[in-house]
């Protein structure tokens, strides 16, 4: 009984992690954004445009989407394969799927 309690609490604080991680990223690429154009940077690795060398736990990879309009989106791949966090432009949601470019708003 304490073995499944203690992977759902890991596995919480995993997707936790996550989607602070996201959510620095969305101010690593705003911080970037050129604030005469307002033309969005180049990163398209989230650590990278975070500064960091390495991923949070649980985390296989995280993404910058760049759309056509000065747009962007962000998608984090959890280890386990089946669940992503994505920033769509609007709101950051867990999903079954990556986000694609077509996905921003």
């Amino acid at each position: 009984m304490l073995i499944p309690n203690l992977l759902a609490a890991r596995t919480k604080a995993n997707e936790s992690a996550a989607q602070s991680f996201v959510r620095n990223t969305l101010t690593a690429v705003e911080t970037k954004r050129d604030s005469v154009s307002g033309k969005l940077g180049t990163d398209t690795d989230c650590k990278a445009a975070q500064g960091k060398t390495e991923d949070p736990a649980g985390v296989t990879s995280c993404t910058i989407l760049y759309g056509s309009k000065d747009n962007y989106g962000v998608t984090l791949a959890m280890q386990d394969t089946k669940t992503f966090f994505n920033y769509d432009g609007v709101s950051i949601a867990k999903a079954a799927a990556a986000l694609t470019v077509a996905g921003l708003k």
